[in-house]
Protein backbone atom coordinates (compact mmCIF):
# COMPACT_ATOMS: atom_id res chain seq x y z
CA UNK A 1 0.00 0.00 0.00
CA UNK A 2 2.86 2.41 0.69
CA UNK A 3 4.45 1.94 -2.71
CA UNK A 4 1.54 1.19 -5.08
CA UNK A 5 -1.95 2.49 -5.61
CA UNK A 6 -3.12 6.08 -5.48
CA UNK A 7 -1.70 8.87 -3.35
CA UNK A 8 -4.43 8.66 -0.74
CA UNK A 9 -3.77 4.95 -0.19
CA UNK A 10 -0.04 5.60 0.06
CA UNK A 11 -0.61 8.44 2.53
CA UNK A 12 -2.83 6.27 4.73
CA UNK A 13 -0.21 3.51 4.68
CA UNK A 14 2.54 5.97 5.64
CA UNK A 15 0.39 7.31 8.46
CA UNK A 16 -0.29 3.78 9.77
CA UNK A 17 3.39 2.86 9.61
CA UNK A 18 4.36 6.08 11.37
CA UNK A 19 2.59 4.98 14.54
CA UNK A 20 0.08 7.82 14.71
CA UNK A 21 -2.79 5.47 15.45
CA UNK A 22 -3.34 2.83 18.10
CA UNK A 23 -0.84 0.46 16.45
CA UNK A 24 2.81 1.37 17.03
CA UNK A 25 4.95 -0.66 14.63
CA UNK A 26 8.51 -1.52 15.57
CA UNK A 27 10.67 1.33 14.20
CA UNK A 28 13.37 -1.12 13.07
CA UNK A 29 10.77 -2.78 10.85
CA UNK A 30 8.76 0.28 9.76
CA UNK A 31 11.67 2.72 9.49
CA UNK A 32 13.12 1.42 6.22
CA UNK A 33 9.66 1.42 4.66
CA UNK A 34 9.08 5.01 5.77
CA UNK A 35 12.45 6.02 4.35
CA UNK A 36 11.35 4.75 0.97
CA UNK A 37 8.13 6.71 1.47
CA UNK A 38 10.29 9.85 1.44
CA UNK A 39 10.85 9.18 -2.27
CA UNK A 40 7.15 9.58 -3.05
CA UNK A 41 6.22 12.40 -5.40
CA UNK A 42 3.25 13.47 -3.23
CA UNK A 43 4.04 15.75 -0.27
CA UNK A 44 1.36 14.25 1.99
CA UNK A 45 2.98 10.81 1.75
CA UNK A 46 6.39 12.32 2.52
CA UNK A 47 4.83 14.25 5.43
CA UNK A 48 3.62 11.11 7.18
CA UNK A 49 6.85 9.25 6.40
CA UNK A 50 8.99 12.07 7.84
CA UNK A 51 6.87 12.27 10.99
CA UNK A 52 7.09 8.52 11.49
CA UNK A 53 10.87 8.59 11.24
CA UNK A 54 11.05 11.08 14.11
CA UNK A 55 8.32 9.75 16.40
CA UNK A 56 9.20 9.21 20.05
CA UNK A 57 11.14 6.04 20.70
CA UNK A 58 12.95 5.69 17.39
CA UNK A 59 16.52 4.43 17.88
CA UNK A 60 18.27 6.73 15.39
CA UNK A 61 19.50 10.24 15.97
CA UNK A 62 19.04 12.22 12.79
CA UNK A 63 17.20 15.38 11.92
CA UNK A 64 13.65 15.15 10.66
CA UNK A 65 13.53 15.07 6.87
CA UNK A 66 12.09 18.19 5.22
CA UNK A 67 9.33 16.73 3.10
CA UNK A 68 8.82 20.03 1.22
CA UNK A 69 12.44 20.71 0.26
CA UNK A 70 13.63 20.91 -3.33
CA UNK A 71 13.94 17.57 -5.16
CA UNK A 72 17.77 17.67 -5.10
CA UNK A 73 17.78 18.26 -1.34
CA UNK A 74 15.22 15.50 -0.82
CA UNK A 75 17.36 13.10 -2.87
CA UNK A 76 20.41 13.85 -0.69
CA UNK A 77 18.31 13.41 2.45
CA UNK A 78 16.92 10.13 1.12
CA UNK A 79 20.46 8.88 0.50
CA UNK A 80 21.49 9.77 4.08
CA UNK A 81 18.45 8.05 5.56
CA UNK A 82 19.00 4.95 3.42
CA UNK A 83 22.58 4.75 4.72
CA UNK A 84 21.35 5.16 8.29
CA UNK A 85 18.79 2.39 7.81
CA UNK A 86 21.40 0.09 6.32
CA UNK A 87 23.39 0.49 9.55
CA UNK A 88 20.48 -0.08 11.92
CA UNK A 89 18.41 -2.67 10.06
CA UNK A 90 20.20 -3.69 6.88
CA UNK A 91 18.00 -6.66 5.91
CA UNK A 92 14.82 -4.62 6.35
CA UNK A 93 16.34 -1.70 4.44
CA UNK A 94 17.27 -3.93 1.49
CA UNK A 95 13.81 -5.46 1.43
CA UNK A 96 12.14 -2.03 1.60
CA UNK A 97 14.22 -0.79 -1.33
CA UNK A 98 13.38 -3.94 -3.30
CA UNK A 99 9.66 -3.53 -2.61
CA UNK A 100 9.78 0.14 -3.54
CA UNK A 101 11.41 -0.62 -6.90
CA UNK A 102 9.07 -3.53 -7.64
CA UNK A 103 5.80 -1.83 -6.68
CA UNK A 104 6.42 1.76 -7.77
CA UNK A 105 5.35 1.08 -11.39
CA UNK A 106 1.89 0.14 -10.07
CA UNK A 107 1.24 3.64 -8.73
CA UNK A 108 -1.64 5.69 -9.97
CA UNK A 109 -0.59 9.31 -9.98
CA UNK A 110 -3.74 11.33 -10.31
CA UNK A 111 -4.32 14.73 -8.78
CA UNK A 112 -6.07 14.44 -5.44
CA UNK A 113 -7.18 17.22 -3.14
CA UNK A 114 -6.09 16.23 0.36
CA UNK A 115 -5.92 19.66 1.97
CA UNK A 116 -2.19 20.23 1.57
Amino acid sequence: MLFAGDALTRALAADALSGNGPYKPDPLWAGPLLVEGLADNYPIVRFFAANGLKRPGVPWRASKPDYLSAPTVREATLKQWRELMSLTSSDNAKEAQRLFQALMPRRRNVDLEVGE
